[in-house]
């Protein structure tokens, strides 16, 4: 008995693994071969033009590890002095790793001229956005008609998720207290957002969840997707033209290009660190704010979190600059009743601001 089920659970297998063909190597994602294949079309044209041949650098990888190392070195200076940004280097360096696994452990002299590279270039970590200045651009999203916009920056920054991944989503993954008929949380105020591909889903689960739980942010959120129907995205539009909003939205806040002399200035990933840099200061939690963030150690997640650099962005910028991103964070309860007035009232989103610039008071 225990044998025929045993061949039958083979035969499942082996038809569910039919026409599939386990590669050598290390697995990767589609882009990230994609990625290396045209790095190594890079470095192979540059190593011909110096009379040399991948076959040729293989070779050597056998019987002279030295030589090997002092042409990866000699690559990464050429890299450097190009102008070209680092990643071209140590991508190069793990692609060849994985064509001669042999070497991997000998190949350090190549990685210190990464490391060398590191240290004349630290890198630069996104700029965690403050909270008054989120509040601010949500008050003129939400003035302007861009709701959908609003919501994908409430659910990057409260829910501490990825852009790519709110851009992916659709309203059947995200669950709202509306849709289960019950109040999600203690007090009512929770928004889960299903992420069905993660970045991390070969290191941690393969599923994950991002939650929101601000108040301010899960009434904004319910009010942006709720009607959406189950198939619609989230946001249907491309990444460039949601980049070029959020650089709007800064722009009507009056920040400028390089606000703060040696500070990156703000763009999407921003939203991420900005929601995790306050949730530390809020909770005290490391191992909650590394839940939330769904980050495999706390080492990634010590990236993100730049509570000195949030802190002190609004003290360095002008005091009138200062005070304008007050006002409209003190803004966003009025801008969300009057959003919550016009859409009762079946106004399209294009006329809000109008009507606004026309002196019309809501009740």
């Amino acid at each position: 008995m225990e044998a025929a089920r045993a061949k039958k659970t083979e035969s499942q297998r082996r038809e569910a693994r039919a026409g599939t063909v386990l590669e050598k190597g290390r697995p990767m994602l589609a882009s990230t071969r994609s990625r290396r294949e045209k790095l190594q079309e890079l470095f192979e044209e540059w190593l011909r033009e110096r009379g040399r041949t991948w076959a040729g650098l293989q070779a050597l990888a056998k019987y002279d590890v030295e030589q090997l190392n002092e042409i990866l070195i000699w690559y990464g200076q050429w890299l450097y002095a190009e102008g070209k940004p680092y990643y071209h280097l140590s991508e190069t360096i793990n692609m060849f790793s994985l064509v001669c696994p042999q070497v991997r452990r000998q190949l350090q002299p190549a990685w210190d001229i990464c490391f060398s590279w590191q240290r004349q270039e630290p890198p630069v970590h996104h700029t965690a956005l403050p909270w008054q200045i989120l509040l601010g651009m949500l008050s003129i999203s939400m003035l302007w008609g861009w709701m959908d916009v609003a919501g994908i920056l409430a659910i990057c920054w409260g829910g501490l998720a990825r852009v790519g991944e709110a851009m992916a989503a659709r309203r059947r993954d995200l669950v709202l207290p509306d849709d289960v008929g019950v109040d999600c949380g203690a007090d009512g105020s929770m928004i889960l957002m299903a992420v069905m591909e993660p970045k991390t889903r070969f290191k941690a689960a393969r599923h994950q969840c991002v939650k929101v739980d601000q108040p301010q942010l899960v009434k904004l959120i319910r009010c942006a997707f709720q009607p959406l129907r189950a198939e619609e995205k989230l946001w249907p539009r491309s990444g460039a033209t949601l980049r070029a909003r959020f650089q709007k939205l800064l722009s009507a806040l009056g920040i400028p290009p390089n606000a703060v002399a040696g500070v990156r200035d703000f763009d999407l990933a921003s939203l991420r660190a900005g929601g995790a840099t306050w949730l530390m200061g809020s909770t005290e939690s490391p191992e909650l704010v590394r839940r939330r963030g769904r980050w495999v150690t706390a080492k990634v997640m010590e990236i993100y979190i730049q509570e000195m650099a949030a802190m002190m962005f609004l003290p360095r910028l002008e005091p009138e600059l200062r005070e304008n991103i007050f006002h409209w964070a003190n803004a966003f309860d009025e801008a969300f009743e009057f959003v919550v007035w016009c859409k009762s009232l079946g106004l399209l989103p294009k006329y809000w601001l109008f009507l606004l610039q026309q002196g019309v008071i809501y009740a």
